[in-house]
């Protein structure tokens, strides 16, 4: 059985404001993720924090997997402030 990709409203406003081919390459990583999960059930130890974090360009995604509801949630989505150009 799989998982299902839940992304509340708050993740899906902060996505919106990513640029499309990093949402893109979020949406696959996940997508993996979830079908990983499905085949292989969750190796995470219990204690084991269960908030992982994607990394694409200066993107960050975090999300949470609930084995009960065989879910993965996007907590989190942050791009990163530019760098200001040094004087």
């Amino acid at each position: 059985m799989s998982y299902r990709i839940e992304t509340p409203t708050s993740a899906d406003q902060l996505l919106r404001t990513i640029p499309g081919h990093v949402v893109l390459q979020f949406g696959r990583l996940l997508a993996e993720v979830a079908a990983e999960l499905g085949r292989n059930g969750p190796s995470i130890p219990k204690g084991m924090p269960r908030q992982f974090r994607l990394e694409v360009e200066d993107c960050a995604l975090v999300y949470e997997v609930d084995r009960r509801a065989r879910t993965v949630v996007v907590v989190e989505v942050r791009q990163s402030e530019p760098a200001l150009a040094a004087s």
